[in-house]
């Protein structure tokens, strides 16, 4: 989601917080009800950008650690940019349940590592994230915020898929925002083998066994956002994560714990968007 780091970003509550409407919805239209009439030019609906600071704990070998990073949400008629995520709403929906939206997109997970980044990595290769392209749907009521998107690999290192389904509650306490949510992520044999699997060349160049994933594999998360408006255009956020992987994930050789844990906060300023 965010510039080069798997593990340096706002998890994905505090991203689907956003689109959806709850942490901007005193400034911005929600993504579910950006859509424009045939023949007329959209117009921008919302347009943050911003800056925070982050500390994992990722369950790659030596891939613990804190940066700093971006920000950017654009919402344009049907369009929108989450930072690594591209999509573009073909439908939305409304009910008295709520509101949902069904978008195409192209996003760059956060997940692999560059194995030149730390010695305990040294003579693996690198497992970049390859752009995957798919769909997701969105959706809000009063129960809550949710989202299911599904990708696949588009560059062909792996071939693989990806389904991550999301939820948050968002709480209010005065001007403040406070969304608890969780996360399942479910990845094919493919696209697992190529992010924790070990090849013979590798086994054989790290002195290790060599290690073959032939089934899915899951990730639960859990974590929560608040949000605190400072200003007509300022926010300030606070984002935390923790993530537990499966028993296949948890014995690769390239990892040294079941979980990943991140912690962040950061400042958000509206450029353009409506009250």
């Amino acid at each position: 989601m965010l510039n080069t780091s798997t593990r340096s970003s706002p998890t994905i509550v505090l991203v689907l917080a956003l689109v959806s409407g709850n942490a901007c919805a005193e400034y911005c239209k929600p993504l579910v009800r950006s859509s424009t009439k045939a023949g007329t030019k959209p117009s921008v609906d919302c347009l943050w950008i911003g800056a925070g600071a982050s500390a994992s704990q990722s369950e790659y070998a030596g891939q613990s650690g804190a940066e700093g990073f971006l920000v950017v949400q654009l919402e344009y008629g049907p369009l929108y940019w989450m930072t690594t995520t591209i999509g573009l709403a073909v439908a939305a929906f409304s009910s008295s349940g709520g509101q949902s939206a069904l978008a195409l997109q192209l996003s760059l997970p956060e997940d692999g590592f560059d194995a030149a980044s730390d010695t305990a990595l040294l003579g693996f290769e690198d497992r970049l994230p390859t752009l995957e392209g798919g769909f997701a749907i969105h959706g809000s009521g009063a129960s809550g915020i949710w989202a299911l998107d599904i990708g696949v690999d588009l560059e062909g290192k792996h071939d693989g898929i990806r389904a991550t389904a999301q939820y948050a509650w968002p709480l209010k306490f005065g001007s403040v925002s406070v969304s608890p949510g969780l996360s399942l992520s479910i990845q094919d044999a493919s696209r697992a083998q190529y992010y924790y699997g070990l090849d013979s060349d590798e086994a054989n160049r790290t002195q290790r066994s060599t290690y073959t994933i032939n089934q899915a594999t899951t990730r639960f998360g859990l974590g929560w956002t608040v949000v605190v408006p400072i200003h007509k255009r300022w926010m300030l956020f606070h984002d935390l994560s923790v993530e537990r992987f499966d028993d296949r994930i948890d014995a690769s050789p390239l990892t040294r714990r079941n979980t990943a844990i991140s912690a962040s906060v950061g400042i958000l300023f509206r450029i353009k968007g409506h009250r």
